[in-house]
């Protein structure tokens, strides 16, 4: 059985991190700029243009819409 530090070094051979300085550029090339805060917060206050897709959905929401199963889609969280 995979340990929760196998499963998050799987994860982070699929993923890129941004460093801050480049977080701006991201943004504005993403695909999909993602808001995973719960959606109280979310209305509070996000960059416009995110999406919000609260964290506790987020395995659901990849799982079963159609519109986020690009693999090469470019997603900013």
């Amino acid at each position: 059985m995979k340990t929760a530090h196998d499963l998050v070094a799987e994860a982070k051979k699929e993923i890129q991190e941004v460093p801050l300085a480049n977080a701006e550029a991201a943004i504005k090339n993403a695909d999909l700029l993602l808001d995973v805060r719960d959606a109280d917060e979310y209305r509070s206050s996000h960059i416009p243009g995110a999406v919000n897709i609260s964290r506790g959905m987020l395995e659901f929401k990849f799982t079963n819409d159609p519109a986020l199963e690009n693999r090469q889609m470019k997603i900013v969280l």
